[in-house]
């Protein structure tokens, strides 16, 4: 057992000619399609996200009664 494992590690370490992958179309559409999926995840969710904190930034200023500052000195 631990010759076949010193036989199958000598020859996965001492590989020294270089490997060539091939990526087929149909491999590269969907690496394509998964950066653009990425790209618009990433919008809509820093869209929220500066929305979201917008509203609560713009809710410091807010009254609470409901009644805007104008609102306020018409009565």
């Amino acid at each position: 057992m631990d010759l076949m494992l010193l036989a199958c590690s000598d020859s996965l370490l001492t590989r020294s000619h270089a490997l060539f992958a091939y990526i087929d179309p149909g491999s590269g559409s969907i690496l394509l399609q998964l950066m653009i999926g990425a790209v618009v995840g990433a919008g809509l969710f820093l869209r929220q996200s500066i929305v979201q904190n917008y509203y609560k930034f713009t809710g410091l200023f807010r009254s609470r009664t409901g009644k805007t500052p104008q609102d306020a000195k018409a009565d």
